[in-house]
C-alpha cells in the first residue's frame, strides 16, 4: 500500500498598494500556511494583510508606498 506524506507547496509573491486586494495568480486548493509582508522603504505602520482567504488579502501598508509579500500554501 502507497500512502503519500508530502506534497509540495505553493509559493508565490508579489507586491502590492496600501489598501489593494491581492488575488493570487493561484488559489490554493487547501490553506494557506504563512503570508509575510515587507515594505519596500521606511515609514510609518507596520506592513500586513487582513482578511486572508486562499485566493488572497487585503494589504495594508502604512505609510509606504507599496510593500511586498510572499505566500506559502498548498
Amino acid at each position: 500500500m502507497y500512502y503519500r506524506h508530502y506534497t509540495f507547496p505553493i509559493v508565490q509573491w508579489g507586491y502590492g498598494y496600501n489598501g489593494d486586494t491581492i488575488r493570487f495568480p493561484i488559489s490554493f486548493p487547501k490553506k494557506v500556511f504563512i503570508c509575510l509582508v515587507t515594505p519596500n522603504s521606511g515609514g510609518q505602520g507596520v506592513p500586513h494583510s487582513e482578511q486572508l482567504t486562499n485566493a488572497g488579502f487585503y494589504l495594508l501598508s502604512g505609510t509606504q508606498n507599496h510593500a511586498y509579500y510572499f505566500v506559502l500554501g498548498n
